[in-house]
Protein backbone atom coordinates (compact mmCIF):
# COMPACT_ATOMS: atom_id res chain seq x y z
CA UNK A 1 0.00 0.00 0.00
CA UNK A 2 2.67 2.51 0.76
CA UNK A 3 4.38 1.99 -2.41
CA UNK A 4 1.33 2.80 -4.37
CA UNK A 5 1.12 6.04 -2.15
CA UNK A 6 4.71 7.12 -2.24
CA UNK A 7 4.55 6.82 -5.94
CA UNK A 8 1.15 8.90 -6.57
CA UNK A 9 2.99 11.47 -4.70
CA UNK A 10 5.54 11.49 -6.76
CA UNK A 11 3.56 11.39 -9.35
CA UNK A 12 1.34 14.33 -8.37
CA UNK A 13 4.34 16.31 -6.99
CA UNK A 14 7.36 15.63 -9.74
CA UNK A 15 9.45 15.48 -6.27
CA UNK A 16 11.36 12.45 -5.31
CA UNK A 17 10.14 11.30 -1.63
CA UNK A 18 13.44 10.44 0.09
CA UNK A 19 14.31 7.44 1.21
CA UNK A 20 14.38 8.10 4.86
CA UNK A 21 11.05 10.46 4.72
CA UNK A 22 9.32 7.20 3.38
CA UNK A 23 11.29 4.94 6.05
CA UNK A 24 9.92 7.43 8.89
CA UNK A 25 6.32 7.03 7.24
CA UNK A 26 6.65 3.65 7.64
CA UNK A 27 7.44 3.78 11.19
CA UNK A 28 4.50 6.20 12.20
CA UNK A 29 2.04 3.87 10.42
CA UNK A 30 3.69 1.39 12.77
CA UNK A 31 3.48 3.48 15.66
CA UNK A 32 6.61 3.68 16.53
CA UNK A 33 8.04 7.19 18.04
CA UNK A 34 9.79 8.79 15.37
CA UNK A 35 10.97 11.49 17.34
CA UNK A 36 13.26 9.52 19.14
CA UNK A 37 14.66 7.97 15.80
CA UNK A 38 18.30 9.99 14.50
CA UNK A 39 20.48 10.43 12.16
CA UNK A 40 22.79 7.67 13.46
CA UNK A 41 19.99 5.15 13.24
CA UNK A 42 18.76 5.92 9.93
CA UNK A 43 21.94 5.60 8.70
CA UNK A 44 22.28 1.75 10.12
CA UNK A 45 19.01 1.30 8.51
CA UNK A 46 20.46 2.39 5.17
CA UNK A 47 23.39 0.27 5.53
CA UNK A 48 21.56 -2.79 6.57
CA UNK A 49 19.69 -2.21 3.68
CA UNK A 50 21.85 -1.78 1.16
CA UNK A 51 23.44 -5.20 2.71
CA UNK A 52 20.39 -7.48 1.94
CA UNK A 53 19.94 -5.64 -1.17
CA UNK A 54 23.59 -7.15 -2.24
CA UNK A 55 22.90 -10.56 -0.81
CA UNK A 56 19.66 -10.74 -3.02
CA UNK A 57 19.99 -8.71 -5.60
CA UNK A 58 17.23 -8.10 -8.39
CA UNK A 59 17.81 -10.29 -11.81
CA UNK A 60 16.90 -8.95 -15.54
CA UNK A 61 13.27 -10.27 -16.29
CA UNK A 62 14.51 -10.01 -19.80
CA UNK A 63 17.56 -12.61 -19.27
CA UNK A 64 18.48 -11.35 -23.33
CA UNK A 65 18.56 -7.96 -22.20
CA UNK A 66 22.62 -7.66 -22.60
CA UNK A 67 21.84 -9.67 -26.35
CA UNK A 68 18.75 -6.42 -27.12
CA UNK A 69 21.27 -4.12 -25.71
CA UNK A 70 24.19 -5.01 -27.79
CA UNK A 71 22.32 -5.07 -31.16
CA UNK A 72 20.42 -1.27 -30.61
CA UNK A 73 23.63 -0.23 -29.85
CA UNK A 74 24.90 -1.65 -33.08
CA UNK A 75 22.09 -0.16 -34.98
CA UNK A 76 23.74 3.54 -33.34
CA UNK A 77 20.59 4.01 -31.23
CA UNK A 78 21.20 5.22 -27.84
CA UNK A 79 20.55 3.83 -24.35
CA UNK A 80 20.00 5.52 -21.21
CA UNK A 81 18.18 5.34 -18.50
CA UNK A 82 15.74 7.73 -16.53
CA UNK A 83 14.29 5.96 -13.53
CA UNK A 84 12.32 7.05 -9.79
CA UNK A 85 14.01 5.27 -6.73
CA UNK A 86 12.82 3.92 -3.42
CA UNK A 87 14.75 2.88 -0.53
CA UNK A 88 17.63 1.88 -3.05
CA UNK A 89 19.55 4.90 -4.28
CA UNK A 90 20.60 5.58 -7.87
CA UNK A 91 24.82 5.10 -6.86
CA UNK A 92 23.89 2.01 -6.12
CA UNK A 93 21.85 1.35 -9.15
CA UNK A 94 24.63 1.99 -11.57
CA UNK A 95 26.71 -0.46 -9.20
CA UNK A 96 23.86 -3.05 -10.05
CA UNK A 97 23.42 -2.72 -13.92
CA UNK A 98 27.57 -2.93 -13.70
CA UNK A 99 27.53 -6.20 -12.18
CA UNK A 100 24.54 -7.22 -14.39
CA UNK A 101 26.33 -6.51 -17.24
CA UNK A 102 24.71 -3.83 -19.19
CA UNK A 103 25.90 -0.90 -17.63
CA UNK A 104 28.40 -0.75 -20.80
CA UNK A 105 25.48 -0.25 -22.96
CA UNK A 106 23.96 3.23 -21.30
CA UNK A 107 25.37 6.50 -22.34
CA UNK A 108 23.98 8.06 -18.50
CA UNK A 109 21.75 7.05 -16.40
CA UNK A 110 19.57 9.65 -14.00
CA UNK A 111 17.92 9.07 -10.96
CA UNK A 112 14.94 11.17 -9.33
CA UNK A 113 17.04 10.69 -5.77
CA UNK A 114 20.13 12.35 -7.54
CA UNK A 115 17.51 15.12 -9.35
CA UNK A 116 14.98 15.51 -6.38
CA UNK A 117 12.94 14.82 -9.66
CA UNK A 118 10.63 12.46 -10.63
CA UNK A 119 8.94 11.32 -13.60
CA UNK A 120 6.29 12.19 -14.33
CA UNK A 121 7.54 15.77 -14.01
CA UNK A 122 8.62 17.55 -17.48
CA UNK A 123 11.23 19.15 -15.81
CA UNK A 124 12.84 16.02 -14.94
CA UNK A 125 12.39 14.60 -18.91
CA UNK A 126 14.23 17.72 -19.54
CA UNK A 127 17.15 16.88 -17.83
CA UNK A 128 17.22 13.48 -19.39
CA UNK A 129 16.97 15.50 -22.72
CA UNK A 130 19.88 17.89 -21.61
CA UNK A 131 21.85 15.14 -21.66
CA UNK A 132 20.59 13.45 -24.69
CA UNK A 133 21.88 16.32 -26.43
CA UNK A 134 25.47 16.27 -25.04
CA UNK A 135 26.38 13.78 -27.38
CA UNK A 136 23.31 13.60 -30.12
CA UNK A 137 21.71 16.52 -31.67
CA UNK A 138 18.26 14.97 -31.96
CA UNK A 139 14.67 16.92 -31.59
CA UNK A 140 12.97 15.49 -28.41
CA UNK A 141 10.12 13.97 -30.97
CA UNK A 142 12.95 11.43 -31.90
CA UNK A 143 13.54 10.18 -28.24
CA UNK A 144 11.62 6.90 -27.31
CA UNK A 145 11.00 6.56 -23.70
CA UNK A 146 10.26 2.57 -22.75
CA UNK A 147 8.72 2.33 -19.19
CA UNK A 148 6.37 0.06 -17.46
CA UNK A 149 4.08 3.04 -15.46
CA UNK A 150 1.33 4.45 -17.24
CA UNK A 151 1.47 7.65 -15.73
CA UNK A 152 5.16 7.89 -14.89
CA UNK A 153 6.73 6.41 -17.88
CA UNK A 154 3.74 7.06 -20.67
CA UNK A 155 2.16 10.19 -20.04
CA UNK A 156 5.32 11.76 -18.42
CA UNK A 157 7.08 11.31 -21.22
CA UNK A 158 4.06 11.98 -24.08
CA UNK A 159 3.75 15.47 -22.16
CA UNK A 160 7.10 16.32 -22.18
CA UNK A 161 7.09 15.60 -26.30
CA UNK A 162 9.01 12.21 -26.10
CA UNK A 163 8.09 9.05 -28.17
CA UNK A 164 6.47 6.61 -25.64
CA UNK A 165 5.76 3.11 -25.46
CA UNK A 166 4.15 0.67 -22.27
CA UNK A 167 6.12 -1.98 -21.36
CA UNK A 168 4.23 -5.02 -20.04
CA UNK A 169 6.75 -7.53 -19.53
CA UNK A 170 3.88 -9.82 -18.43
CA UNK A 171 2.55 -9.37 -21.92
CA UNK A 172 5.12 -8.85 -24.20
CA UNK A 173 8.63 -9.56 -23.90
CA UNK A 174 11.10 -6.39 -24.69
CA UNK A 175 12.44 -8.46 -27.95
CA UNK A 176 8.99 -8.45 -29.30
CA UNK A 177 7.99 -5.07 -28.31
CA UNK A 178 11.10 -3.18 -30.00
CA UNK A 179 10.54 -5.49 -33.20
CA UNK A 180 6.03 -4.51 -32.93
CA UNK A 181 6.98 -1.01 -33.02
CA UNK A 182 9.72 -1.15 -36.37
CA UNK A 183 12.78 -0.81 -34.20
CA UNK A 184 14.28 -4.41 -35.07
Amino acid sequence: KNDRIFTKINEITGKNLDSNEMLLIILDQLEVAIEEINEKQLEAFNTQLLDLFWKNPPFLIESNFCEIAEKLVQQNISLSILSNTGFIHGKNLKQLFDHLGFGQYLAFQCYSDEENLSKPSVHFFEIAYQKVLKFKKIHKSQVLHIGDNPVADVKGATEFGLQSLLYEHKKISLEQLLKNNGIF
